[in-house]
């Protein structure tokens, strides 16, 4: 006789019964920027089964729906793309469903938050094993330095990453990158080659000008080749 699974259908609650973020509003244009830009960047580098929420909440005790954390972004390596239990876009973030913590989480500082973000939220994230805490001051006056970086260490307790001198700061999951400041925005930088990852305006950028230096040769190697077949107007061309 086949074994019954363990999580029939009529197990499963229908997923409206958990709450989800709603679009909470950003401090200023710049950190907006910043969010949208982290967010894409981190897309670039991360294959499809890491996935990188934008606000998504946590929902961290299946007994007590009200317990949860909404951060800015997180990163969590591994889990696919889909919700693990409906198959659908994910609407929220259920720890025991999920089985794997976040890996990295993204806040960016602000006066309402900044309290917040200080003290009980990273205290939060290092409970849950959140391995990399990173927090950035978009605009300047909150954070000092505006790029604050920690690990987490053996006893469950966040570790302060010391910057590099060019005020670079290696990060914990990304080991191939560090985090870089470039006025409003938090990027990452490619150890290995030195260079910047870019951002989605830098890549459509890069593709238009490969776009058009490929049609530049081809437009050459059109005119050569009817050069080469005695075509005169080809010397007009």
């Amino acid at each position: 006789m086949a074994s019954v699974p363990a999580r029939t259908r009529r197990d499963i609650p229908d997923i409206g019964v958990y709450p989800q973020s709603g679009n909470r509003p950003m401090p200023s244009t710049e950190h907006g920027r910043a969010q949208r830009a982290m967010a894409s960047i981190l897309e670039g580098i991360l294959p499809e089964d890491d996935i990188v929420a934008v606000e998504l909440m946590l929902l961290l005790d299946r007994h007590n729906l009200t317990h949860h954390l909404t951060p800015d972004l997180f990163v969590a390596f591994g889990v696919g793309p889909l919700d693990p239990v409906y198959g659908v876009l994910r609407r929220q973030y259920r720890l025991w469903d999920e089985g794997h913590v976040p890996d990295l989480v993204y806040e960016a500082a602000s006066p309402s938050t900044f309290a917040r973000d200080s003290a009980g939220k990273k205290d939060d994230y290092a409970s849950l094993g959140v391995r990399e805490y990173v927090r950035f001051d978009p605009v300047g006056g909150l954070l000092l330095p505006r790029l604050q970086v920690f690990r987490l260490g053996p006893w469950g307790v966040y570790e302060p990453v010391l910057a590099e001198a060019d005020g670079t700061v290696r990060s914990v999951t990304l080991p191939r990158y560090d985090w870089v400041i470039t006025g409003y925005i938090l990027r990452l930088r490619d150890r290995v080659t030195g260079a910047l990852v870019p951002t989605p305006e830098e890549r459509a950028d890069a593709e238009a000008e490969r776009a058009n230096l490929a049609e530049a040769e081809n437009a050459r190697l059109r005119a050569e080749l009817a050069r080469l077949r005695g075509d005169p107007s080809a010397d007009k061309r």
